[in-house]
């Protein structure tokens, strides 16, 4: 698909709100800053809450009234602080709770990172004190931009907590996670979830398919010009900027310090077979490294999960350092 050098005109912002240079690098919808800057401000509760209602529709449960975001964008958190998840986080009027996630970067464990950051804020509701069923629902939505399940499996699949030799009897509608893998969409959209998702990957494009979107739904034409704004705020492209330095770095520090860990225990099996008498003090040695090596990747916004899975250490324990 061809695409147009299109810069947005935005009323009161001039006709160059930004320059070449900064049209050289491309800056897509599905990256996590980009989207919590179109869904995740304050002024932006009506796409946010049309795109959660198309999800929740394809999948066939009962649309939201209203919601109201409850972590609204703020530049300055992803200049300074730089964390390692940004997500949209939303309830209702029920006291139900919605977090949007979208994710570029295959990794093997997402299902089970997602299930435990759902865990998290299910568990976090509850205060001491108070009783089970004061608990809301949390519904988990996470858009990824590549291959999740089998080919076979839809784009848009549903999870929820069923009896095994009863699939019609869910245990509670408390759990229930969407995942929408966008690379399986060929073609061109019919459902609103696949409409969103194709404005999501081709945010940046002038084809016919997103002239249609745009004209014929307001929603679409707000989200892409929430997009302009983003492409037209300096300190937006620079948290942007910021952002994907901080992931390469983050990926790149994973990856050494795995291969450190392969390194260092190679040594000390060797080192084992000449002293067995030491593996006490080498095993307490050993935990004592890992939790050097935690604290480290702690201080560079690493998840508790993340951490785990580097170290050995459990995530609970990741978590108090």
């Amino acid at each position: 698909m061809k695409k147009k050098d299109r810069k947005p005109h935005i009323a009161g912002l001039g006709e160059e709100p930004y320059n070449d240079d900064d049209m050289a690098i491309r800056i897509p919808a599905l990256s996590d800053i980009v989207f919590k800057y179109i869904f995740g401000a304050e002024e932006s509760v009506d796409i946010l809450k049309t795109l959660i209602n198309a999800v929740l529709s394809d999948a066939g449960f009962d649309e939201i009234e209203s919601i109201a975001v409850v972590n609204p964008f703020n530049v300055k958190t992803y200049l300074d602080d730089k964390p390692s998840i940004i997500d949209t986080r939303a309830k209702d009027v029920k006291g139900n709770k919605y977090n949007v996630e979208v994710q570029v970067r295959s990794q093997a464990d997402f299902q089970e990172r997602s299930l435990y950051y759902w865990a998290k804020s299910y568990s976090n509701q509850l205060r001491e004190g108070q009783e089970y069923g004061t608990l809301n629902k949390v519904i988990s939505i996470s858009i990824v931009d590549f291959p999740l399940f089998p080919a076979g499996i839809p784009f848009h699949s549903c999870f929820m907590l069923r009896e095994n030799n009863n699939p019609e009897y869910v245990l509670t509608e408390d759990c229930i996670l969407h995942y929408l893998e966008v690379p399986k969409l060929e073609g061109k959209p019919e459902t609103e979830a696949e409409k969103w998702m194709y404005f999501l990957r081709h945010a940046d494009e002038e084809d016919e398919t997103m002239k249609v979107l745009l004209d014929n739904d307001v929603m679409f034409k707000t989200a892409r010009q929430r997009y302009d704004y983003f492409l037209a705020d300096e300190k937006a492209r620079m948290a942007y900027l910021a952002r994907s330095m901080f992931l390469h770095d983050q990926a790149s520090f994973i990856a050494e310090a795995r291969n450190k860990g392969l390194e260092e225990g190679k040594a000390e099996g060797r080192a084992e077979g000449r002293a067995e008498g030491r593996a006490e003090g080498r095993a307490e040695g050993e935990r004592e490294k890992a939790l050097k090596t935690a604290r480290k990747l702690r201080s560079r916004g690493l998840s508790p999960q993340e951490i785990s899975e580097i170290t050995g250490i459990s995530p609970e324990e990741a978590e108090g350092l």
